[in-house]
């Protein structure tokens, strides 16, 4: 009579050969973490601050009038003030907040965009620290307001990260129909 099965070498073979893949496998994976773990964060940072410059560039470019006299221009953090084409106020400013990193409070200036009487809605992530913000006039020969200069510099305040800081200078034209005040 014929038996169906494997025989015990078999099956210690089977075992042998699924070990060896795992092993491999587990291996493969835990490599791939860690160096996912050590781009997220540079990453992060530069999707920040693409985001927030998306954002600078439609409220700006889409502003009825820009505050200049109410802003503070040309400083380390500046606020800018502007009416968008809804006619809302809106101010974007730094803000040191106090978050939690590690179990300590720790102080991060933080990027703020307050729309009307709308909540603030805070434009970088409670890990990231802004530690340039600065905005600056640019106008033409008859001293006219043509557009806004922005710098920023964008750190994580993990130390331990390498690529921890993101910067960059970008100019935003006006419409010729917005005003200055």
């Amino acid at each position: 009579m014929k038996q169906k099965g494997f025989t015990l070498i078999e099956t210690v073979l089977y075992i042998a050969i699924v070990v060896i893949l795992l092993g491999g496998l587990t291996t493969f994976l835990i490599n791939t973490a860690r160096i996912q773990s050590g781009l997220s964060p540079a990453l992060r940072i530069k999707e920040t601050a693409s985001n927030t410059m998306l954002l600078m560039s439609s409220n700006i470019t889409g502003a009825d009038s820009i505050n200049v006299t109410g802003s503070t221009l040309g400083v380390n953090p500046s606020t800018l003030l502007l009416t968008d084409g809804a006619g809302r106020s809106v101010q974007i400013d730094v803000i040191k907040d106090v978050v939690d990193f590690g179990g300590t409070s720790t102080f991060v200036d933080r990027l703020r965009l307050t729309k009307g009487g709308e909540p603030a809605v805070w434009l970088t992530d409670s890990n990231l620290d802004v530690t340039l913000w600065k905005v600056e006039e640019v106008s033409d020969s008859g001293g006219l307001l043509q557009g806004l200069k922005i710098e920023y510099t964008i750190e994580t305040i993990d130390a331990s990260v390498s690529g921890r800081k993101f910067s960059g200078r970008t100019t935003f034209p006006l419409t010729p129909n917005t005003v200055e005040l």
